[in-house]
């Protein structure tokens, strides 16, 4: 089996579904410990097995970067950076601990443009391709179908008198516009030349047949054909570009998103047109809907999906808030759309323990691989057509990993490009070493062991991790050795278990963890070592059309993709941990935690109990203290029960129900007191008014019939008790006094009489327009006063004129 080159290689990344999310997540706190949380420090030493160079973040404008240090001269130290060696740690523990692929940038787009693809050649199809002018009307975009047709170059140059060859020569498209100046913007005229096709030879190199492809066009002032120049880049032999014709009234409406894709892509000539608003494209439709556009006949796709499109990002986007992964949980996150949280594992430099100084400076290409190159960042399976970024269907390969080299390998300048984009870097040389700490914080032991486990490669020797820059090359390949800390094994025991039971196999025979461990272990050969390289742009010695090795994968049958570093590599044979006397421990530690759980549950019960009982007293003593109408009490005794925490108690409405029942008390007794008065008095209209009152009142009916006779034996008459106009009442009063004084009765009434004068004259204030009448001038100049006071004792009537006056 042929196998490509790549200095890199992936570990498959969980679908949500797969992703371990600890039980224990919203209870992770730096201020509450975890009952079985661990807190200390772990001194680690990092030795580099071949060169290594960490950038100098503070030299990003020096030629020759040196290793990251502080201090100069006699003082200068060496140091490995802590996000370095924190970034290094994390993502071996995201790997383990089945956490998200969360550090990748979602963002890219990239577009298809791909002449060995299958599915590239038939999106590009030249008979269904059509051109348009592209435009946007309001938040809208259309596009216009129009034809076009070719012409000639050198017809162009001719017609904007340009020099010969000067539209061939320019380096890009946006150079040929600018060469037409003013010209790009006018109507030209033209008329048929000649069709064209292209002659395909047969296997005796003769003419086989002809296929048409175009017709040629001339600038000619009497043509029939109107339209503006489009110009497009040059490649090998091309003669012409085209002129479109002038917009119809037919449009097509374009999907924002291919219109926001364009912009993801960057394409110079996208940018160059699009604030024109007027923007010439190829474009394939889909029922009456644009599918996909762009420049030239063989564009790059614009219709395909980005990374977070793609399995497993694309799942990730389902994740609750709260359902953190383990590799969060420890190291922490922090998110401008949720809730931040603190790691609790934090890291310092590695400052180097020896002497040794920075070797001679080193020279490569430090550039990074791009994920369009789908045969290796894109799943692929054998006997089926590329996945692409077309495909939504299409699965991302993983965590990208650099394994480890036997050594570094020299520096060969296999283009001469590659001295314009190379860089320069002064590596330590290898035996370095550097020490750092650890401190962990409230990690339990699930966690603790996650860390060494990644730290330590599961406590598995003659494993390496991969630190720094020029790790393509064989740089940075580093041992860590813990110096001093915890007992870690059986910390690594326990979170090996805790993935068992996760997993429901065996995490450490899983692929995840045999690719890890085979891109950490030494290649087991000189040619797996030969295979870890960038393909070759351009092999030497090698015809043109075969020398770029990205390119030959794609043309291979069968085809050639990445696959599995295990399979190049041999499966690392990893360890379990487990043995009997681990299993013995995690057993007794997992019995001695259930029966825990099982006493604060039983205890959590009790206390859950106890709290009933005291609510359904207190609730008791509520409605006793409310029979016996003590009010306050009662206030006291709901502020208590909503301090217990009740589901669904109202304290609100408790407060406005003893509000309403300490009303209803104090009406009673006041009913109470005014009964008291009544039953023993003659006085028609207490009796009355106490009636009207309270309706209700268990003395109704004993009352009725008291004021039926008081009113039997009164001389005043009903018609004079009930009168509410004071001028009809004065008048009738008139008539009455003189009668009753007439037979000699009138002392015997006039009290009763006072009082029906009294309510008579309240009645008057109950109105505006009445009241006016009483209020102008004093007591003694008041017309009504006067007549008052000759029915009431002139003591009661100034009484009565404060109490309605003031």
């Amino acid at each position: 089996m042929t196998e490509v080159k790549s200095p890199y290689n992936f570990v498959p990344a969980p679908t949500e579904s797969e992703v371990y999310k600890p039980e224990w997540a919203n209870q992770v706190s730096h201020d509450i410990p975890f009952s079985d949380g661990e807190s200390g420090e772990i001194t680690l030493k990092i030795t580099a097995e071949t060169p290594i160079f960490i950038r100098n973040g503070h030299a990003k404008d020096i030629e020759e970067n040196e290793f990251s240090h502080i201090g100069e001269g006699v003082n200068k130290r060496y140091f490995i950076p802590a996000t370095s060696i924190k970034g290094m740690i994390r993502n071996v523990l995201e790997i383990m601990s089945f956490s998200r692929m969360k550090q990748v940038d979602e963002k890219p787009f990239f577009g298809l443009r791909d002449m060995n693809n299958i599915e590239y050649k038939s999106e590009t199809n030249q008979s269904q391709l059509k051109s348009g002018w592209l435009k946007k009307e309001g938040s809208q975009w259309f596009m216009y179908p129009v034809n076009h047709v070719r012409v000639s170059m050198n017809g162009i140059e001719g017609k904007c008198k340009l020099l010969n060859g000067q539209l061939q020569s320019a380096s890009d498209t946006i150079q040929k516009y600018n060469l037409l100046g003013n010209n790009k913007d006018k109507e030209v005229t033209l008329s048929l030349v000649k069709e064209l096709v292209k002659v395909i030879k047969g296997k005796n190199g003769k003419p086989d047949k002809q296929i048409p492809y175009g017709n040629l066009y001339e600038f000619d002032s009497s043509g029939t054909f109107i339209g503006n120049i489009v110009l497009f880049g040059n490649i090998d032999n091309k003669h012409y570009d085209f002129v479109f014709a002038k917009e119809t009234t037919t449009k097509y409406p374009v999907d924002t998103a291919l219109i926001e894709k364009m912009d993801k892509l960057d394409d110079a000539l996208w940018n160059y047109h699009k604030p024109s608003n007027r923007i010439p494209v190829f474009f394939k439709l889909e029922g009456n809907k644009v599918k996909h556009f762009g420049f030239s006949k063989l564009y790059r796709l614009n219709n395909g999906h980005s990374i977070g499109d793609l399995e497993p990002v694309h799942s990730y986007k389902s994740s609750k808030k709260d359902e953190l992964d383990l590799a969060q949980l420890i190291f922490g996150i922090v998110d401008e759309k949720s809730d931040s949280l603190k790691g609790r594992v934090f890291i310092s430099h590695a400052f180097r323990s020896d002497n040794l100084v920075a070797q001679n400076t080193e020279e490569r290409v430090l550039s990074s691989p791009k994920p369009s190159y789908y045969p290796f960042y894109l799943k692929q399976e054998d006997d089926k057509p590329y996945n692409t970024y077309l495909n939504n269907k299409s699965v991302l390969s993983g965590f990208k990993r650099y394994p480890v080299h036997i050594n570094q390998k020299p520096y060969v300048n296999e283009d001469d490009t590659n001295e314009n984009i190379s860089s320069k870097f002064n590596p330590l040389p290898a035996s370095t070493s550097f020490n750092c700490k650890i401190r962990f914080h409230n990690l339990r032991k699930v966690e603790l062991g996650a860390l060494l486990s990644a730290i330590t490669f599961h406590n598995t020797p003659n494993l390496f991790h991969s630190l720094g820059a020029a790790k393509p090359y064989g740089f940075g390949k580093v041992k860590i050795d813990i110096l001093k800390g915890v007992e870690h094994t059986r910390y690594m025991a326990q979170f090996e278990n805790k993935m068992n039971e996760v997993l429901k196999k065996e995490w450490i025979q899983t692929p995840q963890i045999s690719e890890l461990f085979s891109m950490a272990k030494t290649p087991v050969s000189q040619a797996v070592n030969a295979s870890l390289n960038y393909p070759q742009l351009e092999l030497p010695n090698v015809q043109a059309r075969d020398a770029n090795e990205f390119v030959n994968y794609k043309k291979a049958n069968p085809k050639l993709f990445l696959r599995p570093y295990s399979t190049i590599n041999g499966n690392f044979n990893s360890v379990s941990l487990l043995n009997d006397e681990i299993l013995k421990i995690i057993n007794k530690e997992k019995l001695e935690k259930i029966q825990e759980e099982r006493r604060k549950e039983k205890e959590k019960k009790e206390a859950e109990e106890q709290r009933i009982k005291e609510i359904q007293a207190l609730e008791d003593y509520v409605k006793e203290v409310l029979e016996n109408s003590d009010f306050e009490v009662a206030i006291d005794c709901y502020e208590k029960l909503y301090k217990m925490n009740i589901v669904g108690f109202d304290l609100n409405a408790k407060l406005q129900d003893v509000e309403f029942k300490k009303t209803k008390h104090l009406s009673k007794m006041e009913e109470l007191r005014r009964l008291e008065e009544v039953l023993p008095s003659d006085n028609i209209e207490l009796i009355t008014q106490f009636l009207k009152d309270y309706p209700l009142s268990p003395k109704k009916q004993e009352l009725e019939m008291k004021l039926s006779k008081l009113k039997a034996s009164s001389g005043i008459s009903e018609r004079l008790r009930t009168l509410t106009n004071w001028d009809n009442f004065k008048k009738e009063a008139l008539r009455w006094t003189k009668k009753v004084k007439e037979s000699g009765e009138f002392a015997k009434f006039e009290a009763e009489f006072q009082d029906v004068v009294e309510k008579i004259v309240r009645v008057q204030f109950e109105s505006d327009r009445t009241k006016r009448i009483w209020i102008t001038g004093t007591f003694e100049s008041n017309h009504e006063w006067k007549r008052a006071t000759e029915w009431l004792e002139k003591e009661k009537a100034q009484q009565l004129y404060k109490q309605l006056i003031g």
